[in-house]
């Protein structure tokens, strides 16, 4: 539902447009939590979803933040994507 109300874009939004680690970091571990449905990672993906939580990954200095944008490409990895 949260992805229909167009959650997923807002969080992706984020992931782009905010400097600030925190911001960063919770939107990546809400990306992580979407991308264990196999039909949002199609939509992250889509998205260019891969390219910003690799820049918030790049940017990042809290080993915290690293831990969510690695578990949210775990999860886009995790199922077989058609």
């Amino acid at each position: 539902r949260i992805v229909e109300a167009g959650g997923l874009t807002s969080l992706l939004m984020l992931l782009r447009r905010y400097e600030d680690e925190t911001v960063r970091r919770v939107a990546a571990g809400a990306i992580a939590n979407l991308a264990m449905n196999e039909a949002n990672q199609e939509l992250i993906m889509a998205e260019g979803g891969i390219t910003l939580l690799s820049m918030a990954a790049s940017d990042a200095e809290d080993p915290q933040t690293l831990r969510m944008v690695a578990g949210a490409i775990a999860n886009l990895c995790g199922n077989a994507i058609k």
